[in-house]
């Protein structure tokens, strides 16, 4: 049953206890930490998943050959140059009005 989602807050397990479990028994959240503990679960910050990345990211990054990341890097690079130029000859020209 735990096995349906990734990952389960504490109180979220608890509420399953108490739910689906109709023992009638209570467990605190200090209790459900100790009793997933010793199922060998635990603890970890939650992150955020970003929902556009594909099912198979790891398996595509792998197949992923040196060359074509280093094309990948020099396309960045090309790109960073070419903006950093247009901003550098875009920039409005100052006179000084001293006499």
């Amino acid at each position: 049953m735990l096995k349906e989602k990734d990952s389960w807050t504490t109180k979220e397990v608890q509420e399953l206890i108490e739910a689906e479990l109709e023992f009638g028994v209570i467990y605190s959240s200090w209790q459900v930490r100790r009793i997933l503990k010793s199922f060998g679960m635990r603890y970890a910050r939650p992150y955020q998943k970003d929902y556009r990345k594909p099912d198979n990211a790891e398996d595509t990054l792998k197949t992923l050959d040196d060359a074509e990341i280093e094309d990948d890097v020099n396309r960045i690079h090309r790109s960073e140059n070419q903006l950093k130029e247009l901003l550098h000859t875009s920039k409005p020209k100052l006179q000084d009005s001293t006499p």
